[in-house]
């Protein structure tokens, strides 16, 4: 504003510059910026020229200033207004304005045409506001007064309401709960609350649902609604800030990322015709003969997205999965290895059952410290993500283009939940339609490397190539590994074996086991295997130390190796048949020289035999002298005085008493033998002794 205008006019100023009394200025003081001030006739209002009309603002500014400046100060103080405008009311003047300008000059029946043609071009309650004596209403308030003189008197009730507080905010405290009632539920609930509160009194205008529903939408924030209604996963899925990754920097291959996924598509998990013909099959997969909807654990890279390794399994996931596809994912990849992993951890996964009811929650356990352990020995970074935060993640949003690609047009399908789930799902498996878990097995691995990784792709990091190709173009090379060193990531049988006369016994009934001449010494060893998902002949045997314990790797063995035909009549056969008899007689060989001893002497062995007993009674005595604690008592002369009488023979009498003082002494005799043979060498006898004292 030029400094020479001032900045506060009286009422009877600006009635001067609008052509109105002073009156019309003073009843409609609320429509401006004033002040009060005080003189010699008392209180008077004063009016800002900054709140003054256009039509005002203009006269002044005629008076004050260049046409450019006036130009320039009505269309700042426009664009301000209408920048504080209500959406309806901007609505209404982006309808309004156009139709003035192109109006400019026409009068009577052109501007009845005009007004009539617009009309006949617009549908609603615009179609109203375009009769001729309305529309120089509407003109004539618009040069007098500017854009404020068109903007609507309609919506000035905006946020009021006839819902009593406490209504509203009981309303609002059972609504905005996770997973809570509908509002219908919450707004009955608000009006038993209302009638208590009012002894009993039945309201006849209470609020309806909707505006309850209304009033709390236009209180709280979509996103505060979203939060308290759908749980944080969703909030943060939806509403929650994301950070914008910049990929500038990685190379493909050099980060990989795990989850899990369950196939929403059923297959049979059958028992083949012939278990002798399709070994895999048995000891790679729990057999159910029912139907199942397997797991998938997969690796992608962190930069393109491409799916380096995967293992489709009908268990429940858990860590040996995890490590199972990753050795598929080097071994797809020339047995290089990443520099780092992003793995999930502690989530819980859909159900494992198949029927609609009763859901049962399967929750993967990742064993963070054996997995940082193996991956530490490879020298690959580790890096649990938190779960349900699938921004950290491009393989959650791989798992979707997966199931739409694939799942959704085989048979057995089931939709990703209930509401989703086809009608037709039962009967298909009844009448045996759904695939079988090797077929889909197979499908799956086709659809990854020839569908899913060659499509082309318009994400982030594709630019309309491949997932293969944008691998190929931004490849480094990576740290290889040999195969030995990837032994700790194949599969561990959670089934504790020994040792055998054949090695591992892996099923009885059908003679499944594994065998290596290194077992020879071991026989009666417990032990657990590790095996390739895919390449099942061979079994790398660990020590079993206990529970969720990483054994010593003893060594490895082969399927069957013993096995040989009852008649061998084929070249291959009777090779074979020699193999196993040489392997026979070496493992006999070995058990006798082993068992080979030096003689020993058999005097020798026993006078050993006897030392070593005594020195095991003297230690067992020594032990209960030392072990026993002796307490003394008034019976302990006794005792003493007892064994004295049994050592000398006296029993406690004094012999002096019973001593013979010159009597000679009478012979006793046992036998008269002894008496006959007493006498002769005496040659005298005595009548008394003639009697034998038996």
């Amino acid at each position: 504003m030029p400094t020479n205008v001032k900045d506060w006019f009286t009422a009877k100023e600006i009635a001067g510059l609008l052509n109105v009394s002073e009156r019309t200025i003073q009843r409609r003081t609320k429509q401006f910026e004033t002040k009060i001030e005080k003189g010699l006739g008392g209180k008077k209002y004063l009016y800002s020229f900054n709140s003054l009309p256009p039509i005002a603002k203009s006269t002044l500014l005629k008076q004050h200033s260049t046409e450019q400046q006036l130009t320039l100060t009505n269309a700042e103080d426009d664009l301000n207004l209408y920048s504080n405008l209500k959406p309806w009311e901007r609505k209404y003047i982006d309808f309004i304005i156009p139709i003035l300008k192109a109006s400019e000059g026409l009068k009577g029946k052109e501007l009845d045409a005009f007004l009539v043609q617009q009309k006949n071009s617009c549908s609603g309650k615009n179609r109203s506001g375009l009769s001729i004596g309305n529309f120089y209403k509407i003109r004539n308030r618009y040069e007098r007064e500017g854009l404020r003189g068109v903007i609507p008197g309609y919506g000035k009730n905006e946020g009021a309401t006839i819902i009593e507080e406490e209504s509203y905010l009981f309303f609002r405290d059972i609504y905005l709960k996770e997973k809570g009632t509908s509002a219908e539920n919450c707004w009955i609930a608000t009006k038993g609350e209302w009638i208590r509160t009012h002894a009993g009194e039945i309201p006849e205008n209470f609020p309806s649902p909707n505006s309850f529903l209304r009033l709390l939408q236009q209180r709280e924030p979509e996103s505060v609604i979203a939060y308290a209604r759908k749980g944080e996963a969703y909030w943060n899925r939806y509403y929650g800030n994301f950070d914008e990754r910049i990929y500038d920097g990685i190379a493909p291959g050099s980060v990989w990322v795990g989850d899990h996924m369950q196939i929403n598509t059923a297959v049979f998990n059958m028992l083949p015709d012939s278990i002798r013909a399709d070994v895999e099959k048995l000891i790679r997969f729990d057999k159910t003969n029912k139907p199942v909807f397997p797991w998938i654990t997969v690796w992608c890279d962190f930069v393109t997205g491409k799916w380096m390794g995967w293992n489709l399994h009908a268990e429940a996931p858990n860590s040996d999965h995890i490590f199972a596809a990753f050795l598929d994912g080097v071994e797809r990849n020339d047995n290089e290895i990443p520099n780092e992993i992003y793995i999930d951890n502690g989530k819980d996964y859909r159900s494992k059952d198949f029927s609609s009811g009763r859901q049962k929650k399967i929750k993967v356990q990742i064993d963070e410290q054996r997995t940082t352990s193996l991956m530490s020995i490879l020298g690959i970074i580790v890096h649990f993500a938190l779960p349900y935060n699938p921004q950290t993640k491009i393989i959650e949003r791989t798992f979707d283009t997966v199931q739409e690609w694939l799942d959704q047009g085989l048979p057995g399908y089931r939709g990703r939940n209930t509401s989703d789930r086809p009608e037709a799902l039962a009967e298909q498996i009844k009448r045996g339609e759904i695939l079988d878990y090797a077929e889909y097995s197979n499908l799956i691995d086709y659809f990854i490397e020839n569908v899913f990784n060659e499509a082309i792709s318009n994400g982030k990091n594709m630019l309309g190539k491949s997932r293969n190709e944008a691998f190929a173009e931004g490849y480094k090379p990576l740290r290889q590994v040999s195969d030995e060193a990837l032994k700790m990531m194949c599969m561990r049988v959670s089934d504790v074996y020994t040792i055998g006369r054949n090695g591992v016994t892996v099923n009885q009934l059908f003679r499944i086991y594994y065998y290596s001449a290194w077992m020879i010494p071991l026989k009666g060893k417990k032990v657990y295997l590790r095996r390739h998902p895919k390449k099942y002949q061979i079994a790398y045997v660990f020590e079993y130390a206990g529970k969720d314990i990483e054994g010593r790797y003893l060594g490895k063995a082969l399927l069957n190796i013993m096995d040989t035909a009852a008649l061998a009549k084929t070249d291959l056969e009777k090779h074979q048949l020699r193999v196993v008899e040489k392997a026979k007689r070496f493992e006999k060989k070995y058990v006798k020289e082993a068992a080979k001893t030096n003689p020993v002497d058999p005097r020798r062995y026993v006078e050993n035999l006897a030392a070593g007993r005594a020195a095991e009674a003297n230690n067992y005595n020594r032990s209960m002298k030392r072990g026993n604690v002796v307490v003394k008592t008034s019976y302990d002369e006794l005792v003493q005085q007892d064994n004295e009488m049994k050592k000398t023979g006296t029993y406690g009498f004094d012999v002096s008493k019973v001593e013979n003082n010159g009597k000679k002494e009478t012979k006793i005799f046992t036998f008269f033998s002894e008496k006959e043979e007493f006498e002769k060498r005496n040659k005298k006898g005595d009548a008394s002794d003639t009697s034998p004292n038996s």
